[in-house]
């Protein structure tokens, strides 16, 4: 990966955002890999930033962030969708 800090917070309203992140949320349960790859595409700069500012570890922080993708696909399926994924 590629990991580069910037801002990630994107341009859409916020309503769209949430669409558009339950509709990925749905395909990435039902296995497709496209649908995670957006969902990453779209998090793995503030997960990085935010891994990186407690860790103070460019090697470390990019390996925290793989593991947090891992777990968070792993147990994609009990997200309550109660919050942002």
């Amino acid at each position: 990966e590629n990991w580069q800090v910037t801002d990630c917070h994107p341009s859409a309203s916020q309503f769209y955002m949430q669409e558009e992140e339950s509709q990925l949320l749905d395909k990435a349960m039902k296995g497709d890999r496209l649908a995670c790859r957006k969902l990453i595409d779209r998090y793995q700069n503030y997960v990085y930033q935010l891994v990186f500012k407690i860790v103070r570890n460019q090697e470390d922080a990019e390996e925290v962030a793989q593991d947090t993708f891992v777990k968070a696909f792993k147990y994609l399926s009990g997200f309550n969708r109660k919050s942002q994924f």
